[in-house]
């Protein structure tokens, strides 16, 4: 896009919210074009892929700027720091974006540009549905129900972020393409879940009583989902990093040992995030 030409990567590496306004316009484009060149059945999948395209450039001169050549002194915080910040941003952008087009178009265009997403949602609800009717129907220990709650949900995203950390050997490209899928699962869930809390409201107090609601169901997914979405971030910035040592030869260097450590701290720290998210998310089934 042409926000890296307009910011310098100084610039946006200094003020890394940068970020969070190109994924608000690359979204917007990204909904526009897919409008545009895409069947009414592919355009979800053509938004997501417009969003990446966006993004790389950028993303590619940020990694670069982030190298362990000129930062492999610093700690691992300080080494990471930037370009976590960034990877967030751009998640918090796809999700402000979605949630604001959500409901700014009519219905039959939601279906379609959000299509992929609703689909998703909704294998997810039957999953969850299902895992909440054999858990009440069936006369076990809350334990039981924590476990198999706990199982579910643990081993759902761990899958998820397997994929995220091998699509993100792909220099980053892959990365990007799960923190934008994952934003836009997030919003479009959530957005849904404020229409139906809004649906049918009747009167001020109506109105009231839904929003009541759907903060609920929004404060809801924080407990659970923040560990969630870190988790991501962590996993497709090693994949990324692994992917651009090996490109610049950089584990048969002095800072090869640096790199390799970072790897293992940032895989251990993911899934250690995702095992306090399903923890948090499979007490709700207790």
């Amino acid at each position: 896009m042409v926000l890296e030409f307009i910011y310098s990567t100084q610039r946006i590496s200094r003020h890394p919210i940068i970020i969070f306004f190109e994924a608000i316009i690359l979204s917007v484009l990204a909904v526009i074009l897919a409008k545009l060149f895409f069947l009414p059945e592919h355009m979800s999948f053509g938004i997501l892929i417009f969003i990446t395209i966006g993004f790389i450039p950028i993303f590619a001169k940020l990694f670069s700027y982030n190298s362990y050549l000129f930062n492999y002194s610093s700690n691992f915080f300080k080494r990471h720091k930037t370009i976590m910040l960034q990877l967030l941003y751009a998640f918090l952008g796809v999700f402000v974006a979605f949630t604001f087009i959500f409901f700014v178009v009519n219905t039959e265009t939601r279906e379609e540009i959000f299509s992929t997403q609703l689909s998703e949602i909704e294998k997810i609800a039957h999953s969850r549905n299902t895992l909440t009717g054999q858990v009440s129907g069936t006369i076990i220990k809350k334990e039981s129900n924590f476990s198999n709650a706990f199982n579910l949900i643990f081993s759902n995203n761990l899958g998820v972020v397997l994929r995220a950390g091998l699509l993100s050997l792909f220099y980053g490209a892959g990365a990007i393409y799960l923190i934008t899928w994952n934003a836009s699962i997030l919003a479009i869930a959530i957005a849904n879940d404020i229409l139906v809390n809004l649906g049918g409201v009747i009167g001020v107090s109506g109105m009231l009583e839904g929003i009541g609601n759907a903060l609920v169901t929004l404060i809801g997914y924080i407990p659970h989902g923040l560990p969630e979405v870190l988790a991501y971030i962590l996993i497709s910035l090693a994949g990324a990093i692994f992917a651009r040592g090996l490109i610049k030869g950089l584990f048969f260097t002095e800072f090869r040992w640096v790199i390799i450590k970072d790897l293992i701290l940032l895989v251990i720290s993911a899934i250690a995030l995702l095992l306090v998210g399903a923890l948090i998310e499979a007490s709700y089934f207790i």
